[in-house]
């Protein structure tokens, strides 16, 4: 009788757990963190069922099914899949044969969870002397600002009056005409700007976030991008997938200054809510520029600066 049960994830956790239930069931366990070793494991095994992730470091849990039921049709196969793929994932393997898709347990969008500072830093995160910057014909300043740890700041204005142009002369964006900008020892700095154009690139959306791979493909499905999304052009992704993906790399940075320059645009009710109970909790410090007046009330402002 075949009893064997190939379970295929590189997160340990979640595949010592299985195996722990399964084996308390009667089955024979075997496991495997990637394609390559999962290919393995069928060869030197009798397997009647696997149950596969869908994000894997050396590919996708998608292939890895098409390939397991191309080799034995009578192979049963679980995809286990982040929160919001199961339609994609379901639709990404038809013609693979029977197999089930379900949600893998964990919850995405977690922001409270993710963005947290690396680090204390020092007293001082950033200071403005004198400072005038230039952004097409417009000019702002002489600023005097000090920016200091566990500041939560807003900045207000209209628009055009320069909120914006500001936040760039903080997180040295933009090269001051004159005076100086002095980095605190140990400060951090992470900006979500406005037009979101770090990922209006080319490269797929899991190069374009940097870093290993591995990692990047889990930080992402935090935030409600999965594996289908990663591999995507980056460009292609919508206002709302590009800020989240931005969270997603002020979270993997360990910020301990975030300068968010209107945070919520593009965002659906439930993303917001989370940002806010994110902001909320984060222990760092905080620069905002921001329309949304529920979120300007629920900040908590330590300090109001108008431009």
């Amino acid at each position: 009788m075949r009893n064997t049960i190939l379970v295929v994830d590189d997160e340990a956790s979640i595949a010592d757990g299985l195996r722990l239930t399964l084996e308390a069931e009667g089955y024979s366990v075997r496991i495997a963190g990637s394609v390559r070793t999962a290919l393995a494991s069928v060869a030197q095994a009798d397997v009647h069922m696997a149950i596969v992730d869908l994000m894997l470091p050396d590919g996708d849990g998608l292939t890895l099914t098409k390939e397991l039921k191309t080799r034995d049709p009578a192979i049963e196969v679980v995809v286990i899949t982040a929160y919001g793929s199961v339609r994609k994932a379901m639709e990404a393997t038809k013609g693979a044969g029977a197999f089930y898709v379900v949600e893998k347990p964990f919850e995405p969008w977690e922001l409270h969870l993710a963005l947290e500072p690396a680090s204390r830093g020092g007293d001082l995160v950033v200071r403005l002397e004198g400072a005038v910057v230039e952004r097409g014909g417009f000019r702002l300043g002489p600023l005097d600002l000090e920016v200091r740890r566990g500041d939560r700041i807003a900045v207000t204005g209209r628009n055009g009056s320069g909120k914006s142009t500001l936040l760039a002369a903080l997180t040295g964006k933009l090269p001051l005409v004159s005076g100086c900008r002095e980095l605190g020892a140990g400060a951090v700095v992470g900006e979500l700007e406005q037009t979101r154009e770090r990922f209006a690139v080319e490269q797929p959306l899991v190069e374009a976030f940097g870093g290993p791979q591995e990692r990047a493909r889990r930080l992402l499905a935090k935030f409600g991008l999965g594996a289908d999304d990663v591999l995507r052009p980056a460009r292609t992704l919508s206002p709302g997938e590009r800020t989240r993906a931005q969270l997603a790399l002020l979270a993997a940075r360990g910020v301990n200054c975030l300068v968010l320059d209107e945070p919520t645009n593009h965002l659906d009710l439930p993303a917001i809510e989370e940002l806010e109970a994110a902001l909320d909790g984060y222990a760092g410090t905080i620069v905002l520029v921001t329309h949304d007046r529920r979120l300007l009330e629920r900040f908590g402002a330590t300090r109001t600066i108008g431009v």
